[in-house]
């Protein structure tokens, strides 16, 4: 009685678990275009290819790009060890979003709205900075 009581309890939570997964690939045309629009306005988002593309129930839900400083004035891609980056962020399926965080601290949100891209930028110190297309507002 105690295991089919346990099996009615557990059934309801199997049934609805996601089936998340990683895969290490490249970014599309599209996400690529997107990141070098981005680059120019906010060049603290290193332009790579390379990005561990996060899946859940088949559906791709964001692309994350970890990188580490190589001491040569570039950045190599990192695909684990979220402790040794020093370059985070991630690109949504709409290209219209990118959450970042560096090392210092620094973190936020960029938003394509139109033509324009708005940074909503938190320091270290919890301190908010709205940019449009790299400029205070």
């Amino acid at each position: 009685m105690r295991k089919l009581i346990l099996l009615v309890m557990l059934l309801p939570v199997f049934g609805f678990a996601q089936k998340q997964s990683v895969k290490n690939e490249k970014l599309s045309y599209a996400q690529y275009g997107f990141l070098q629009e981005v680059n120019k306005h906010y060049p603290d988002i290193v332009m790579f290819e390379t990005a561990l593309t996060h899946f859940e129930d088949g559906h791709i839900t964001y692309h994350q790009i970890q990188l580490k400083s190589n001491g040569k004035g570039g950045y190599d891609f990192i695909g684990s060890d979220y402790e040794k980056t020093d370059v985070y962020y991630r690109i949504y399926p709409d290209n219209k979003h990118i959450y970042y965080y560096m090392k210092n601290g620094t973190h936020g949100d960029i938003y394509k709205i139109g033509a324009d891209y708005y940074n909503f930028q938190v320091s270290a110190n919890d301190q908010l900075t709205v940019l449009v297309n790299g400029k205070p507002r």
